[in-house]
């Protein structure tokens, strides 16, 4: 909560088809692919985590692109920026796991026009203390792209209390100081970790232009870990294989009492469209589907008054937006 008041905030998370939900902490309420949390009473500045887990089947093919989408919605009056309440994460299912290890989404290929539009690479630097005493501190240097844009990194969210800097070269310091963080062997679930943040692509890039990022984490003295590398390139996707995109969608008229009117901003044509409508409990009350993105009516004029969450999946890649009915 960034504001200056306490809120209410309503979390969703929608899980595509390749994961089975096993459990979480805080408790959520499951409905259809969607977990969802009412968080009561956070105060200003105040942030918190929560725990959530799933499995993989075997039948799933290893490389398979996993798309995780979250959607926080503050229930109060005087929301004043919600373009922070959304989240996309963008995994491989992979044949063996490395617990420390880093990710970017979008991953692969950023268009000329999604530097443009300011798109964001989100970095998860996930972290391990696979030894067999607890670590007492953690941190992690990470070399930042010089076709990266420094005045714009944001840390968005850590398991741990930390402190950050930017240091000489590009380097971005993360410091877990006195985390005590457990091994492996005596304490599994508590031996993980990890830092998200957020910064965008440098305006000036050209066609081919690459993004490369590895990190470096400490614990305590020890020689330092060093993750996977991950890229970007300046280009279009040419493969087969594409992770899923954030979905832009519109209705009208919003509020409503009969029907509501959607269509997917960003042109998604390459396979049905399958709108979710839910209740703010989680409940799917009505599904509809269309083959094309435009213009696609939803008569919601039998439920009752209030919110709803429009939920919108064409293949991998999907979206949401509130319905408010009269």
């Amino acid at each position: 909560n960034n504001g200056t008041a306490a809120t209410d905030l309503d979390i969703k998370l929608a899980l595509p088809i390749e994961l089975d939900y096993l459990s979480s902490s805080p408790e959520a309420t499951f409905v259809a692919d969607t977990l969802t949390w009412l968080i009561q009473d956070v105060p200003a500045f105040a942030s918190g985590n929560i725990t959530i887990e799933v499995k993989t089947d075997v039948s799933v093919p290893i490389g398979t692109p996993i798309i995780l989408y979250a959607f926080t919605d503050v229930t109060n009056d005087g929301d004043a920026n919600q373009q922070d309440n959304e989240a996309y994460l963008s995994v491989e299912v992979v044949g063996s796991y490395d617990p420390n290890d880093k990710a970017v989404f979008p991953s692969g290929y950023i268009s000329p026009a999604m530097i443009a539009d300011t798109q964001r690479l989100e970095y998860t630097i996930r972290f391990q203390n696979t030894g067999n005493f607890p670590a007492s501190f953690v941190r992690i240097q990470d070399t930042l792209s010089a076709n990266l844009d420094l005045t714009s990194l944001d840390i968005l969210a850590a398991s741990h209390p930390y402190t950050w800097k930017l240091l000489p070269k590009n380097v971005l310091d993360v410091y877990f100081h006195d985390i005590n963080l457990p091994d492996s062997t005596n304490d599994e679930r508590g031996s993980h970790g990890f830092v998200k943040f957020a910064i965008n692509a440098k305006p000036t890039l050209q066609l081919a232009d690459q993004i490369e990022n590895k990190a470096y984490i400490y614990f305590d003295f020890n020689v330092p870990v060093i993750t996977n590398t991950v890229g970007s390139t300046v280009g279009f996707e040419t493969g087969i294989k594409e992770p899923g995109k954030k979905l832009f969608l519109t209705a009208s008229p919003i509020p409503t009492k009969d029907y509501i009117m959607v269509t997917i901003r960003n042109g998604a044509t390459d396979g049905e469209v399958v709108l979710s409508l839910y209740d703010t409990k989680g409940a799917l009350v009505k599904t509809k589907t269309s083959v094309s993105p435009d213009n696609i009516q939803m008569d919601i004029q039998d439920l009752p008054s209030g919110v709803y969450y429009l939920h919108a999946r064409v293949g991998r890649d999907q979206g949401i937006i509130r319905i408010l009915k009269n």
